[in-house]
C-alpha cells in the first residue's frame, strides 16, 4: 500500500481507536471505484490532451487544403494519438480489473483515530505445507545452524493462518500498514453512494465500502471529509 508506513508495535503505544471495522471490496466495487476515479482524475487529462491533438489535426487538414501534402503526416499522427487518448483509461481498467479478481476476497482492516485513519491488509490464508517423506530422517534448524532457539516451534509456525470470519480476530497481520493523517495537505475523502474513497496521492486511493459501517460510524466518517 502506499502512504506512510507504520509498524504494528509502534501503532499499539497509540490509543484512540475511535472505529475498528474489518471488510472485504465486491469487485463490482472495485471496478465502480476506478471508473469514478478516472472521471475525477484521469478524463479531464484526457480530454485537454484531445483537444490539443484535434487543434493540431485542424491545422494539418488546413495546410493540406493549402496543397502542402507534407501536413498529411502530422494530420495521421494527430488523429491516432487523439484516437489513443481516449481508449488508453479503457484498456488501463481492463487491465487493473483483471488484477482485481484475485484479491477481491481480500480482507482489510479500518480504524479511525482522532488524527488519521489506517488501513491494513490482512492475510486469512493459510501458508502451503510441502509434502515429507516421513521415513527419511529429518535435519532441524539447530542442527544445521547450531542455533538452539531454532528448536522451539512459535505458534505461527505450529499452527499456521486458517481461513476467518470477518468477525474473527485470529488473523496473520501484515509487517504494516498505510497512515492516512489529517493534517497532509493533500488528504481526502470523498463520499459516493456505496462507499468512500480515501486518498493522500493522485496515484493510489483506497476503497472503503459503507456496508461495513452503521449509521452512527457513517457520520463519524462525514465529518473527516
Amino acid at each position: 500500500m502506499d502512504g506512510e508506513q507504520l509498524t504494528l508495535k509502534e501503532d499499539a503505544g497509540h490509543g484512540g481507536i475511535k472505529i475498528e471495522k474489518k471488510y472485504k471490496v465486491p469487485f463490482e466495487m472495485f471496478e465502480q471505484s476506478f471508473k469514478d476515479f478516472q472521471k475525477k482524475y484521469v478524463y479531464p487529462l484526457v480530454i485537454v490532451q484531445a483537444a490539443i491533438y484535434a487543434l493540431v489535426l485542424a491545422l494539418a487538414v488546413w495546410r493540406i487544403l493549402q496543397q502542402q501534402t507534407f501536413y498529411y503526416m502530422f494530420m495521421a499522427i494527430a488523429l491516432g494519438m487523439g484516437i489513443s487518448v481516449f481508449i488508453r483509461p479503457k484498456l488501463t481498467r481492463r487491465k487493473v480489473m483483471l488484477g482485481v479478481r484475485g484479491i477481491e476476497n481480500d480482507v482489510y482492516r479500518f480504524r479511525l483515530y482522532d488524527d488519521r485513519i489506517t488501513l491494513l491488509y490482512l492475510n486469512t490464508e493459510k501458508p502451503a505445507v510441502k509434502d515429507t517423506d516421513e521415513s527419511a530422517p529429518q535435519e532441524t534448524a539447530a542442527e544445521k545452524h547450531g542455533d538452539e532457539s531454532a528448536q522451539e516451534e512459535t505458534a505461527a509456525e505450529k499452527d499456521g493462518g486458517t481461513k476467518v470470519d470477518l468477525q474473527d480476530l485470529d488473523v496473520i497481520e501484515s509487517a504494516g500498514e498505510t497512515v492516512l493523517r489529517f493534517d497532509n495537505a493533500n488528504f481526502k475523502v470523498i463520499e459516493f453512494d456505496s462507499y468512500f474513497m480515501l486518498y493522500q496521492t493522485r496515484a493510489m486511493y483506497y476503497t472503503v465500502p459503507k456496508f461495513a459501517f452503521t449509521d452512527s460510524e457513517i457520520e463519524m466518517l462525514r465529518a473527516v471529509v
